[in-house]
């Protein structure tokens, strides 16, 4: 009965937002295999949305020929406008500045950006896409600071809003580094004009500030040289504190201020080996009060409340994203929801100013996503928009979670995904680690692991020591361990997935995106014969050249230090440097606009393989980013995959 009511809920929203637009999936057959790669490739049809202050419009993220746009309508789905992407940019994030307004943000893509990453930020008529602005206005020349920045021309990024000012429609706070020299300033913007003010003297170290619930400037953070800096208004005096090697910030970090006081909310480690979210005194050090805490998982961040912007729930990750409200009002406005469509993941995403309809996102690790309005006074809830309208939910499978005794007696989680209406036995399998390395996967539903069970192949996504949200001990086991205990995690749980009898041992290949990719190349010199191919998208084949170049941005010098394994050179763990060793069938994929690792790094690895005579394949991508964020680089990246896999390890 739940499944038929849903059911109508998604064709519902379809109508909505799509107007005449047919759902594919609704049409198809009942095999997941017939289910087009496009489907999978393709970007959200409709994500992330928000609401203007008033609750009358809405926008939201939509794909245009592959590419992403911010529509705005209103709620009625009257009168659209759409806001394409600027010349040479992706459209990264958008804001509503205030009913009419909306700052869009893109990032700049192009081989002229040599591997960095740029940002631009424009404000847009929400009536009137003709009418907009560049926001942020390129600073006076002051010969001074010129002597002194690195490097010359506009600020590298220019989208960092610290506070959109709700209660000042006409202005938002910005904090950007406008002349180049490692100090961010805060500017107080005009939207319609791009005329600013600048409201802080930069401070050197300083290149993040952020704003109270009462939109006052509390804290400041960013590195000097090589070391973590952090600075806080001490509220009593009204002076900037240097609080960088205070005592307490050995267990904790800050995640939230409060306003027109020194309390903080703040993460630290717990006697369960997870991190609690505590109020902390910042001057004496005092722990006022454990907000929240959680035997088996972290608190990841802490969720404000829309319409004061005062901290009300800890938001945590267990197989799928929780928030944990201690603020009663959305505690429940969340249980009212929870009822409306059991047995899915549902999350406030957004809200009216001052009126009681609320914005939810519904998700399941078969369910990739439907956004609806709920009206707490009227208690009506509709559906106004799905993520993916060709996926059908009834064709994807389900995902377990699953626990891994690895070599050492430790317990690593994992997600295991098998193909529908398949014997669970002598399955062919992809391994698929996750990026970062020190994040985590979840059991949501995802694309890439979706489509390769559509295919007949078993999914394993290990959480490896290293990932975050497991606890403390789970997370600093895996720091400095490139190569090292991170891979042999890998490695054991797919020995586990052949000692289950899942996997055929014959056929098991190994992929990954970022670090992933790194672990996917590494896994096969590490452990010769495990894994039938390899499969790398945009990974990490040259650490010392990473290492080198990292060091250069600000911050580089102490994150590229966790880039390592003890005991061993850079070298000894570097897939450039190792290739000799590599004998299994590799498949490399790079963007050329990959701001993150530049793609000479799997080219040039490709270059010695085939030299070698090694059976490896070489995809160049011209316009994908470092996570492939358009449907084209999807599409090559999922057919490509699909032919290699199929050669190597398929029926």
């Amino acid at each position: 009965m739940h499944q038929k009511v849903f059911l109508l809920s998604r064709l519902l929203c379809v109508f909505l937002m799509l107007g005449s637009a047919s759902s594919t999936w609704a049409q198809q057959s009942g095999k997941p295999s017939d289910i087009p790669i496009e489907a999978f490739a393709s970007l959200p049809d409709f994500d992330r949305p928000k609401l203007s202050p008033d609750g009358e419009n809405i926008a939201a993220l939509m794909k245009l020929k592959g590419r992403l746009i911010v529509v705005v309508q209103h709620i009625s789905g009257k009168n659209r406008v759409i806001m394409y992407p600027a010349i040479g940019s992706e459209v990264k994030n958008f804001y509503w500045a205030n009913n009419d307004r909306l700052l869009v943000s893109y990032s700049l893509v192009g081989r002229h950006l040599r591997g960095a990453g740029m940002t631009r930020l424009a404000s847009v008529n929400r009536h009137d896409a003709s009418d907009s602005i560049w926001a942020v206005k390129d600073k006076k020349d002051d010969t001074l600071r010129r002597k002194r920045a690195i490097g010359r021309g506009s600020a590298q990024f220019q989208d960092q809003i610290t506070d959109i000012l709700p209660d000042d429609p006409d202005h938002f706070l910005l904090n950007i580094d406008a002349d180049r020299d490692g100090r961010a300033e805060l500017r107080k913007i005009n939207v319609y004009t791009g005329e600013y003010k600048d409201m802080l003297f930069p401070h050197t170290g300083i290149q993040h500030w952020y704003a109270a619930p009462d939109h006052t400037i509390s804290l400041g953070t960013g590195f000097h040289k090589s070391k973590r800096k952090m600075i806080f208004k001490d509220k009593n005096t009204g002076k900037w504190v240097n609080i960088t090697k205070k005592e307490w910030r050995n267990n904790y970090s800050i995640v939230s201020v409060t306003q027109n006081s020194n309390i903080v909310f703040a993460t630290g480690s717990q006697n369960y080996g997870t991190d609690k979210l505590v109020k902390l005194d910042v001057i004496s050090g005092e722990i006022i009060e454990t907000v929240f805490s959680d035997n088996e998982y972290d608190i990841d961040h802490v969720v404000h409340h829309p319409d004061t912007g005062q901290p009300a729930g800890a938001a945590y990750m267990d197989d799928f994203w929780r928030i944990k409200y201690f603020d009663p009002q959305l505690d429940l406005v969340q249980q009212s929801v929870d009822k409306i469509t059991q047995g899915q993941n549902n999350r406030i995403i957004d809200k009216a100013r001052g009126k009681n309809i609320y914005l939810i996102l519904s998700t399941s690790d078969r369910e990739p996503g439907i956004y609806f309005l709920h009206d707490v006074k009227t208690k009506k809830t509709r559906s106004i928009g799905l993520r993916y309208r060709k996926i059908d939910p009834n064709l994807m499978a389900p995902t377990k979670a699953v626990e891994i005794k690895v070599r050492d007696g430790s317990i690593i989680p994992a997600y295991l995904t098998l193909p529908l209406g398949k014997d669970p036995k002598d399955l062919p399998t992809v391994i698929l680690p996750h990026g970062g390395p020190h994040s985590r996967d979840t059991a949501d539903w995802d694309w890439w692991t979706q489509f390769l069970v559509s295919r007949g192949y078993a999914v394993l996504r290990p959480n490896f020591r290293g990932s975050t949200g497991l606890g403390y001990k789970h997370y600093i086991m895996g720091r400095k361990q490139w190569g090292g205990l991170m891979q042999d995690d890998i490695t054991d749980a797919t020995k586990w997935m052949i000692s289950e009898g899942i996997t055929d041992p014959e056929r098991v290949c190994i992929a990954g995106a970022s670090y992933g990719g790194y672990a996917a190349i590494f896994g096969t010199i590490k452990e010769p014969g495990l894994y039938k191919c390899a499969i790398s998208i945009n990974g990490v084949m040259n650490i010392p050249s990473m290492v080198l170049r990292d060091k250069k941005f600000i911050g580089g010098r102490s994150w590229s230090k966790s880039m390592r394994l003890e005991g061993a050179s850079k070298k000894d763990i570097s897939p450039y440097h190792q290739s000799k060793k590599i004998h299994a069938p590799v498949l490399l994929f790079s963007s050329k606009n990959d701001s993150r690792v530049p793609y000479k790094q799997s080219r040039n690895l490709y270059k010695k393989l085939k030299k070698r005579k090694v059976d490896t394949g070489y995809v160049l991508i011209e316009d994908g980013g470092h996570t492939m964020n358009t449907g084209a680089s999807r599409l090559t990246m999922l057919r490509e995959m699909e032919k290699f896999l199929d050669k190597h390890i398929g029926d």
